[in-house]
């Protein structure tokens, strides 16, 4: 039987960073030299979180939902106060260089 080797895997949600062995299941792709890409609505992302994506050699692609552009449109479909925590995850992956690649 033939088995499969991709070369190329996505994640996406729901969100996966609620998976407290997601960073761990990139980490061994990325040390197996798969390229990752993840799909997140960045409210999980802190400083660690940012600094460990950065040290993925295969990340090629963190990618944001964001749904509006202020509080008031984004809480329509996010709920109230999940804008401002989208917001500082996206500034955590800049700011740690897990971004803008």
């Amino acid at each position: 039987m033939d088995r499969v080797k991709p070369n190329f895997i996505e994640f996406s949600g729901g969100e996966p960073l609620t998976r407290n062995d997601m960073l761990q299941i990139m980490k061994n792709l990325s040390d197996n030299n798969h390229s990752i890409m993840l799909r997140t609505n960045a409210t999980l992302v802190n400083k660690q979180i940012a600094k460990k994506l950065k040290k993925l050699d295969n990340l090629i692609m963190v990618a944001v939902s964001l749904d509006g552009s202020n509080e008031n449109v984004f809480s329509i479909l996010r709920g109230n106060g999940v804008f401002e925590k989208t917001i500082s995850g996206i500034k955590n992956l800049v700011d740690n260089g897990a971004a803008g690649n």
